[in-house]
């Protein structure tokens, strides 16, 4: 399989994706601004992470069906586990799960952990995907993806995509493709359709049927992104309708909109400004609306964050709610919305979580006393977050402290921690779960 190449066109999306990872969602080193010297300063920080990563354990070896590696192998000799689309394991009954992917350099794995009633989390164990991961950060939301008993994860480091299904004690590998592309980060699932986001260079995304887990290339749904050379591109998301696909690219501060046809395939790219500068993640409410982070460029412009509120209008443009609300944080780059009534943003550089209040008229409203939902105090650098199907629990993955924290959501949007956080790879990224 094809390993990304560090040079030309990725190697400037390597500096841009430093300038919003490490100024805009909270590295403690910033970007000097000098092109050549911050792409050998990445290079020398990512052969770093490579011999941290030879340290990092997470794997389990009660699972017969994929057995993940120690953490120690390169992934030269192992072999790579078979798809299984006939696994007769038993079919998931668990409260809920939540998971994320190790993303070390080397063989990538899926960690997974039991949800308990009360919303605490109980470690089930590591399981191959089947692909390659980079050993360092994405730069983006919804690395992972959850449709009916299967999970979807990307492997960035052989551009491919992996399929799961899900079992009460086990994750067993359905199907594993080509995005097309190179360095996928992001996907989205739903209405039978996979939809993948592929970052390098001037970027693209690739559309997939789905069919138990088995992922079918559509015809028309590979498109390119706004044509800009290096765009760094966020998230890629699905409309709850299944009519429109939505990408956010963070280097030219644009949102764009894809017509989803009734075969899957897609329309020419629609380019919008962003209301507020380095838009990066969003999510959709049941209604269609949606709500997306604006990092302003992170460190350099400390407490410059925001958040806009938007739905697509017909032909693809944007129809604006609220325009780049202030929440007077740094580097607020995931969003997660609640119960239909509550957006929250991590806000990497400020270690904390915003809240906002998301009205029927789908204006956005910051929490009273400033908007700060929590206050880690300090270096968590919180992530991607997810929550669980009852809307009652709210998972924070932080980057910094190499943990997963949980949340209880109280009627008021208020949210109070419970319990330890639960431990991580330091690689890990991407979070979902129900």
């Amino acid at each position: 399989m094809m390993r990304v190449s560090t040079s030309g066109a990725v190697r400037r999306f390597a500096v841009l994706s430093a300038l919003c990872l490490a100024a805009a969602c909270g590295d403690v080193d910033e970007p000097s601004g000098d092109l050549e010297a911050d792409s050998e300063a990445a290079d020398d920080e990512s052969g770093d992470d490579a011999d941290d990563q030879d340290a990092t354990t997470g794997a389990d070896d009660s699972n017969d069906t994929a057995p993940a590696d120690d953490g120690s192998s390169d992934g030269g000799d192992e072999p790579e586990p078979e798809p299984d689309p006939e696994d007769t394991g038993d079919e998931v009954e668990q409260t809920g799960l939540v998971l994320t992917i190790a993303n070390a350099e080397g063989l990538n794995e899926v960690v997974a952990f039991t949800r308990e009633a009360d919303g605490r989390l109980v470690s089930l164990g590591s399981f191959l995907t089947g692909g390659m991961g980079t050993g360092g950060g994405l730069g983006s939301q919804s690395a992972l993806a959850i449709a009916d008993d299967l999970l979807y994860v990307v492997n960035p480091g052989d551009d491919t995509v992996s399929s799961l299904r899900i079992y009460d004690d086990h994750l067993a590998l359905v199907d594993i493709v080509s995005t097309e592309g190179t360095r996928p980060t992001s996907l989205s699932v739903g209405d039978g359709r996979l939809y993948v986001l592929n970052a390098d260079g001037a970027g693209s995304v690739m559309g997939f049927s789905l069919d138990e887990g088995m992922m079918t290339p559509i015809a028309g749904a590979a498109r390119p992104l706004s044509g800009h050379e290096a765009p760094a591109p966020a998230q890629v998301g699905l409309s709850p309708q299944g009519d429109v696909l939505v990408v956010t690219e963070r280097a030219t501060d644009q949102i764009l909109t894809y017509a989803v046809e009734e075969d899957g395939s897609l329309g020419e790219p629609v380019v919008n400004p962003s209301s507020g500068q380095t838009p990066f993640g969003f999510q959709f409410a049941a209604d269609g609306s949606f709500v997306v982070s604006e990092a302003f460029g992170g460190g350099a412009n400390p407490g410059a964050s925001a958040s806009s509120s938007y739905r697509v209008a017909d032909g693809g443009g944007l129809w604006t709610f609220s325009a780049s609300v202030p929440n007077g944080q740094t580097g607020a780059c995931w969003v997660q919305i609640v119960d239909d009534r509550f957006a929250y943003t991590t806000n990497t550089a400020s270690n904390t979580l915003s809240g906002y209040d998301l009205a029927a008229s789908r204006e956005l409203a910051l929490f009273p006393g400033g908007g700060v939902a929590y206050d880690f105090g300090d270096e968590h650098g919180p992530i991607d977050m997810t929550v669980s199907t009852d809307q009652r629990y709210l998972y924070v993955l932080n980057a910094r402290a190499d943990e997963i924290a949980t949340f209880v959501v109280e009627d008021d949007g208020a949210l109070t921690e419970l319990g330890d956080a639960v431990a991580i790879p330091e690689t890990a990224v991407g979070l979902i779960g129900y």
